[in-house]
């Protein structure tokens, strides 16, 4: 494992992103551990590519060998959970689904069905906004040209996860849709998800100072030193090699949905596109609003809320926010 005790402090001033990699949210350097504890204790860090993004892992620990341990447990987790829920192998829980769940319940793990409730929940709440069931609307995102079939339209505002029924079974839960429409895509999820459990796994260990970031889906357990809170960079939208704010985070999650990710629509030859899909429109035009985090107290809810309001306006976010999730806040970038 690459790992390195940290005693470097770095500059907030030159205003310049720690990580070098796609993702809207950024770790920044501290003023270190603190004399007290930076006798005994060091900040131990390891990164790697899972799920399609870069993870990292920063815990505070007085033992190499043991934090190294942790750290590899928190990302074996990671690859286990995407090894069940990605859509892209035909062979994963969720592959077997969209293959199948058409024509009888395919049997799920408790992690995974989990995930789907809970997405399910977070469906029905934003009125389809966010719809873990788009997958016949998002895989097509990346094709070059976008294909166009005649079923598409039938897709349109459908609120396709009102067809998918999770059942109790005796052993396990069953995924059945009730038509042939669904695909589940747990991509505005999963990964907030497995950022928890990475989490939770580390705290089982009695760690108490610890950061996992995942592409820009980041949760904190305590704060970096005992006095002070794990400072993080919200990507400026327009200019990416700089930071719009600085947040500070104990025991809180964020996670941000924005266009630093896009492809050029062939059809205009001139208009790009993000790869969030308007479940509504059936398209991802890139529009005023470039930007939006959302902060809260686990990294699966706030992943979901940053893509279901990414579309909406700053007062229906503020007043959604303020109706169904009063311990959730956000911060948008137009």
């Amino acid at each position: 494992m690459n790992m390195q005790s940290s005693n470097q402090a770095a500059s907030i001033r030159r205003r310049r992103l720690l990580q070098a990699s796609a993702a809207a949210v950024f770790v920044l350097g501290g003023a270190g551990l603190g004399t007290h504890i930076a006798r005994r204790r060091q900040l131990f860090r390891s990164s790697r590519m899972l799920m399609g993004t870069l993870g990292e892992i920063q815990l505070v620990h007085d033992d190499a060998r043991l934090a190294s341990g942790i750290i590899q447990q928190a990302f074996d987790e990671a690859a286990r959970i995407e090894r069940r829920m990605t859509r892209f192998d035909p062979q994963s829980e969720i592959g077997r689904v969209n293959a199948f769940g058409h024509l009888h319940g395919m049997p799920v793990s408790q992690d995974t069905a989990r995930v789907i409730r809970r997405g399910l929940d977070w469906a029905q709440v934003s009125r389809g906004w966010f719809d873990p069931a788009l997958g016949r609307l998002t895989e097509n995102w990346n094709q070059d040209p976008l294909p166009q079939y005649p079923e598409k339209a039938s897709l349109l505002g459908r609120t396709l996860f009102r067809e998918v029924k999770l059942t109790e079974a005796e052993k396990n839960t069953e995924v059945r849709f009730l038509t042939n429409a669904p695909r589940l895509d747990l991509g505005g999820i999963a990964k907030g998800y497995a950022v928890d459990r990475a989490i939770h796994l580390i705290s089982e260990a009695g760690i108490e100072q610890a950061l996992v970031n995942f592409g820009g889906d980041l949760r904190v357990l305590g704060g970096r030193t005992a006095s002070s809170g794990w400072k993080v960079g919200i990507r400026n939208p327009h200019q990416k090699d700089e930071i719009a704010q600085v947040l500070k985070l104990r025991d809180q999650a964020v996670a941000t949905s924005g266009n630093n990710e896009q492809r050029l629509e062939p059809a205009s030859g001139s208009r790009f596109v993000h790869h969030l899909i308007d479940p509504f429109r059936g398209h991802a035009f890139t529009q005023r609003l470039q930007s939006l985090s959302i902060i809260g107290d686990n990294c699966c809810d706030v992943d979901c809320l940053a893509t279901a309001l990414f579309f909406h306006g700053a007062r229906e976010t503020r007043h959604f926010l303020e109706d169904h999730t009063p311990s959730f806040r956000s911060l948008r970038y137009s």
